[in-house]
């Protein structure tokens, strides 16, 4: 017996439909950030696996008085304390990461301990910032975005300077 129409049909092909792939896991690319009042940062956030139909995420904040979060990851140190950014997958909310950011209140640039001088015990606190992969913001010495060897040579600068 046929379905009446389809008999007309004389090629009929089976194709697979390969099933979405879901979201597995989140990840941040900080886990803890220290910045300073009215400075921002952008986190990044990685979707696994690669080809995850739907790699789309929300972001929120424990607490919007301390620091903000904006729809591309940027974090804004709006007054001192500390806050829990969290990056939740849309297709599957029971995946997330957390950063625990830490907002301190302003301060010399260049002064990466916070002991109130920006001296050479500061440069040596950078390279090891640099050499470790760690972002702080307090690093940032240029205002460029990134903690980096150029950071190091501009606060080696200042020291010299005596800035």
């Amino acid at each position: 017996m046929s379905t009446a129409g389809w008999d007309k049909f004389t090629n009929i092909i089976e194709v697979d439909v390969p099933e979405p792939v879901s979201v597995t896991s989140l990840t941040l690319n900080k886990v803890k950030l220290s910045m300073r009042v009215d400075s921002s940062t952008k986190l990044n956030a990685t979707v696994l696996p690669e080809n995850a139909e739907d790699k789309s995420v929300t972001w929120s904040t424990s607490d919007k008085t301390v620091a903000t979060i904006a729809a591309d990851g940027t974090v804004k140190g709006i007054k001192a304390g500390t806050a829990t950014i969290t990056c939740t997958s849309v297709e599957n909310p029971s995946i997330f990461a957390k950063c625990t950011v830490t907002v301190m209140e302003g301060g010399l640039i260049g002064d990466i301990n916070n002991d109130g001088e920006v001296d050479v015990t500061d440069v040596v606190e950078l390279i090891d910032m640099v050499l470790g992969g760690i972002y702080d913001a307090v690093g940032d010495i240029n205002g460029d975005g990134e903690v980096d060897v150029t950071d190091v040579v501009e606060l080696i600068d200042m020291v010299l300077a005596g800035e």
